[in-house]
């Protein structure tokens, strides 16, 4: 948590801390209530990110690997690039699994985000698509568009704009028909876009699947309603986040 100090000068103070074992993946609801993280055997666990209080716990669910936090309490856990598996778990914000549903999605998943205001998840698929699917009890039409590579990340502002980081061919899809291609399709991204969706901030780099000599992480900053690349730089590291 951030707090100034008597100079005026910014502070960060540790609330809590709970062990983790066996953490894989770990998320933050976008209102900043809910923290939830899942096991290497699958145990999904919510905490409340003020206290550090855990709500509740799941018995080991087979196949999951992957949580997103919503707002309001819901978690979602799916297998990450399992067409086998091409299905999303809503846990329930109160009882956890005893609540769940389960909404089958079109394709391997790759990446899911939640939308800031709750009402929906979007999902990157393996089959080149972002879909939209509501996270309630709605039964409306998902609304779904397609990116021309494979959905690395995916980033939603307030606003309801988008950004998408792909991975052959590389490049940054967005809405408003934003779109950045990168020459060297090995490189992917990381995207994220700030909360009022006017700046758009993005990791180009290797990993582990390049296809030629390793290149210098690229941290690189955009206008998104102009497209105009306002700053980059090189950073010294390996696979930064």
């Amino acid at each position: 948590m951030r707090k100034d100090g008597s100079d005026g000068m910014p502070r960060w103070t540790m609330l809590w801390e709970r062990p983790a074992p066996l953490l894989r993946s770990a998320a933050l609801s976008p209102d900043g209530q809910t923290i939830a993280w899942i096991s290497e055997k699958g145990q999904v666990r919510r905490f409340d990110s003020e206290t550090g209080n855990q709500l509740w716990r799941t018995p080991p669910i087979p196949g999951m690997d992957s949580v997103a936090a919503a707002p309001g309490g819901q978690v979602l856990t799916w297998k990450r690039l399992a067409p086998q598996r091409a299905e999303v778990m809503i846990l329930d914000a109160q009882t956890g699994i005893a609540g769940a549903r389960i909404q089958k999605v079109s394709g391997a998943i790759w990446t899911i985000v939640v939308s800031p205001d709750g009402k929906s998840f979007v999902v990157g698929a393996g089959d080149r698509s972002i879909t939209r699917w509501p996270l309630g009890g709605s039964t409306a039409p998902p609304k779904g568009l397609h990116v021309e590579g494979y959905p690395e990340t995916l980033t939603i502002a307030r606003d309801g704009s988008f950004a998408c980081g792909t991975w052959l061919p590389s490049g940054i899809s967005a809405s408003k028909n934003w779109r950045f291609r990168e020459a060297d399709p090995a490189r992917w991204f990381d995207v994220t876009l700030s909360a009022d969706g006017k700046t758009l901030v993005a990791l180009s780099r290797r990993g582990a699947r390049r296809r030629t000599s390793a290149a210098e992480p690229e941290l690189m900053v955009w206008d998104r309603a102009t497209g105009k690349l306002l700053w980059e730089h090189n950073i010294n590291g390996t696979d930064p986040r």
